[in-house]
């Protein structure tokens, strides 16, 4: 059966000053006479660290946050006994674990950094790769607005929509209604994300059906000054596919907006530009969609 857990945000106080990167999946270590420890691991050689805190009971603990400034401490534990290292523990025997809070600009540099070693992974690997840059027409931009507002309103509760669209209640503070508000930018980008995220896997099945051409894909949003997203994404072939054109790239995307193609050649700074997004404190909400094993070591 799977792990219980909780999860409790963790303030930067409340962990060591220094916590490495792991390099590594951190050791997993049983403890005695109420010891927790976090053990941590640099990519540039130095020696583990190891802290302790005193804990009611025995509990492992897996140090997951790379140096994260607001860790979340997730707390699971195994209803029934259980076996670990041919020892047998039973229900008040714990796992600690610091994972990523995903917002803070450590986290959102660590983000974009990964990707950003895929991509490039991916342009030196690939035969060709072409940088394509889509955006919604005016008329597409309103569709996927309204969409955007009935699925959010189709997702709450009867008194929360009761609220969406102003009625007054009995007991209601205004942190009811600020929590609603689609105009709020970080809430009102992800709506629009996720329609325009579904146009893009949409146009990148009608170009394989349509082509017979296999590739490899990579995209990430933007948010221009108005507020709307539009997506730079990048598609890799490799030696030996059939080559695709771009003209079949923006034909494809034509019945929805503007598209802007042109061919890179191994150019690694543009893998930067399209992850560059990712890096920025406030891309928590962005979703990355890419290839599966996107970035893999062939």
């Amino acid at each position: 059966m799977p792990f219980s857990f909780s999860s409790v945000p963790v303030s930067s106080t409340d962990v060591p000053e220094k916590v490495l990167v792991p390099a590594i999946p951190p050791v997993v270590i049983p403890f005695e006479d109420s010891l927790l420890s976090v053990q941590g691991y640099s990519f540039h050689g130095e020696s583990s660290i190891f802290y302790n805190y005193k804990i009611d009971h025995s509990c492992f603990c897996l140090d997951f946050s790379g140096g994260c400034c607001s860790p979340v401490l997730l707390i699971l534990y195994y209803p029934y006994k259980t076996v670990i290292f041919d020892v047998e523990y039973t229900y008040n025997h714990f796992f600690y674990v610091f994972t990523r809070c995903r917002r803070c600009s450590v986290c959102c540099k660590s983000r974009g950094m990964f990707w950003l070693r895929r991509a490039q992974t991916e342009v030196m690997q690939s035969s060709r790769t072409w940088f394509v840059t889509l955006t919604f027409s005016p008329s597409n931009h309103i569709k996927n607005y309204a969409l955007t507002i009935s699925q959010y309103v189709e997702t709450l509760s009867l008194r929360d929509r009761d609220l969406f669209f102003g009625k007054k209640l009995d007991h209601t503070c205004i942190e009811d209604v600020r929590g609603l508000n689609i105009s709020d930018p970080d809430l009102k980008f992800r709506l629009l994300c996720k329609g325009f995220g579904d146009k893009i896997v949409l146009f990148l099945k009608r170009l394989r059906k349509n082509t017979f051409k296999k590739f490899r894909y990579f995209f990430v949003f933007e948010k221009h000054k108005s507020g709307n997203p539009h997506v730079h994404m990048l598609i890799h072939q490799e030696p030996g596919d059939e080559l695709l054109k771009k003209a079949e790239v923006q034909e494809e995307w034509i019945r929805e907006g503007f598209s802007h193609v042109r061919l890179l050649r191994e150019d690694l700074n543009t893998a930067r530009y399209v992850c560059k997004y990712l890096l920025k404190e406030g891309s928590k909400g962005i979703r990355v969609r890419a290839s599966f094993r996107y970035g893999s070591m062939k």
